[in-house]
């Protein structure tokens, strides 16, 4: 109940400010599950990198042209299908 309210909350937030909202946390998960992260304290810090790699990447990652970001993103759904 806690994670469908912190997902309305991001959503609102996001469209607040004029963003895409958050999808469900089933990739961070099994991302985290498979790299080793155990328990609920690797959601804080993933969110919390998160949030750093955005503030400080983001003129590296504004020059990554679209296709490159959809084609990453269609390998990681792939492999998380496998």
């Amino acid at each position: 109940d806690r994670l469908l309210k912190a997902q309305g909350a991001a959503a609102a937030m996001a469209a607040a400010f004029g963003a895409i909202p958050p999808a469900s946390s089933t990739h961070t998960r099994v991302a985290g599950y498979l790299s080793g992260g155990r328990t609920p304290r690797f959601a804080l810090f993933h969110g919390l990198f998160m949030v750093l790699a955005l503030f400080a990447l983001a003129p590296l990652i504004a020059g990554v042209p679209v296709a490159a970001l959809a084609g990453v993103i269609i390998y990681t759904a792939i492999t998380l299908v496998d």
